[in-house]
């Protein structure tokens, strides 16, 4: 939820959950990880800006869920065979 300006997460793996991460109002960075299977990959939720960079999600219902003036930095990653949308804004 509310992190430590800076903090950041690097090759970890996700898989089968409700949200694998849930941000509010924090900057952070999510690299080099995966994302499978989950309802929602990533919830961003009050003007969460993180970078989210080299990431694979596969299988979701939703990879990136980007809420209320929530402005990430979306690049490198891929997008496959998502249930509903890879990026709902």
């Amino acid at each position: 939820v509310e992190a430590e300006q800076g903090s950041f997460i690097t090759g970890a793996r996700f898989a089968g959950a409700e949200s694998a991460i849930s941000s509010i109002a924090t900057d952070f960075k999510v690299t080099d990880s995966v994302f499978a299977q989950c309802r929602t990959a990533i919830k961003l939720l009050r003007e969460s800006s993180p970078l989210i960079e080299n990431n694979r999600f596969r299988e979701n219902d939703i990879a990136i869920d980007n809420e209320m003036r929530s402005a990430p930095l979306i690049r490198g990653n891929s997008f496959s065979d998502h249930k509903k949308t890879a990026i709902l804004a």
